[in-house]
């Protein structure tokens, strides 16, 4: 977040970031800024179809006292309050109530110096564990601490970093591409934007067929209706590709406004979750809820794909096959989608 202040994209993440599930649980009326008074903020998630799977970690530059009061001015909701239970070494665990969470999220604050987690509380004892393979080495925890600085430390380095790790249970790509097995985008706060991706392959001959596919697909979808009306050609256009054996590096040159065109619309296609009992806190511009949220809440957006990450809205089960991690050395996102 840091990078992202006073970037050409401060307002467009903003806007983004209040449409989130997360943002309007713990951050809507808490009177703090995330882009202003964080540091970094982290999204990590096995299914992005469910909300309240998400991960959350922000490095923040306030006081704890003050981070203390702001969440609980923004989950406070009529007689119901943010519960405290202090864990030792001035560490608080807080219960947010339902509304203004949803009734079957798990999730708890961690309250520590200078670090916020919503998190479910079954992951407590291993973040606070040794990684593994580390032993004696520093905890999850003390690793997120130092999350900001992801990237690089000081002003250089990406404004939003997104990583996908068992891409092929998320998505579902054209036949003749072997779809890549994990992908990591960086995007610069600056204008022009030079976004690069490194897409991960299982074996040197599937890199291989992707590059030989690419083209065709690319030509494709430069002909489409929505990328030409949103003046997207060029971006595809820009695209150039390296191969280093089973791995290949993506980088475009993207131009400030259509910086700012892709996160407008990565936020109106991320459906809003109504939250029973809560009245419905719509952001500015993002319209009226939709009809079909009237109903009982449920854990996945009106978008639905044909990926094997995607369990049905009733299942019970969570689908630990995929990770989706959204950082910002610069920020974070909401509902059923990720990232």
């Amino acid at each position: 977040m840091d990078r992202i202040h006073r970037s050409p994209y401060e307002d467009a993440v903003r806007r983004l970031l209040q449409v989130f599930y997360d943002h309007k649980t713990l951050f809507w009326s808490s009177g703090l800024d995330p882009v202003t008074d964080l540091d970094g903020l982290l999204i990590a998630t096995p299914n992005p179809y469910r909300v309240t799977e998400t991960f959350l970690a922000a490095r923040y530059r306030t006081s704890s006292a003050q981070m203390k009061s702001s969440l609980e001015r923004a989950t406070r909701f009529k007689e119901k309050r943010l519960r405290w239970v202090a864990q030792g070494g001035g560490v608080l665990r807080g219960e947010i109530p339902s509304p203004p969470k949803l009734a079957h999220d798990p999730r708890v604050i961690l309250l520590r110096p200078g670090l916020v987690l919503l998190t479910d509380a079954k992951h407590l004892p291993l973040l606070a564990a040794p990684r593994t393979g580390d032993a004696g080495g520093p905890s999850w925890i003390a690793k997120l601490g130092m999350l900001d600085g992801q990237g690089g430390g000081g002003a250089a380095g990406p404004g939003l970093l997104l990583q996908a790790i068992n891409l092929p249970r998320l998505v579902v790509l054209p036949t003749s591409l072997p779809p890549p097995t994990n992908v990591q985008v960086t995007v610069p706060a600056t204008d022009p934007s030079r976004l690069e991706a490194v897409l991960s392959f299982a074996s040197d001959a599937q890199a291989r067929s992707f590059l030989a596919a690419l083209p065709a697909q690319v030509e494709g979808a430069k002909q489409l209706r929505l990328v030409r009306f949103l003046n997207l050609t060029s971006i595809l256009d820009g695209l150039r590709f390296k191969r280093r054996g089973a791995t290949i590096t993506a980088q475009t040159l993207v131009q400030g406004d259509q910086v700012r065109l892709l996160l407008e619309l990565f936020r109106m296609a991320i459906p809003q979750v109504r939250v029973p009992g809560m009245p419905d806190r719509v952001p500015p511009d993002a319209g009226a809820p939709r009809a079909r949220d009237a109903g009982p809440a449920r854990d996945v957006g009106g978008l639905r794909r044909r990926d094997a990450g995607a369990p049905p809205a009733s299942a019970p089960t969570r689908d630990a096959g995929a990770t989706n991690a959204t950082s910002a050395s610069p920020r974070k996102p909401d509902t059923g989608r990720a990232r």
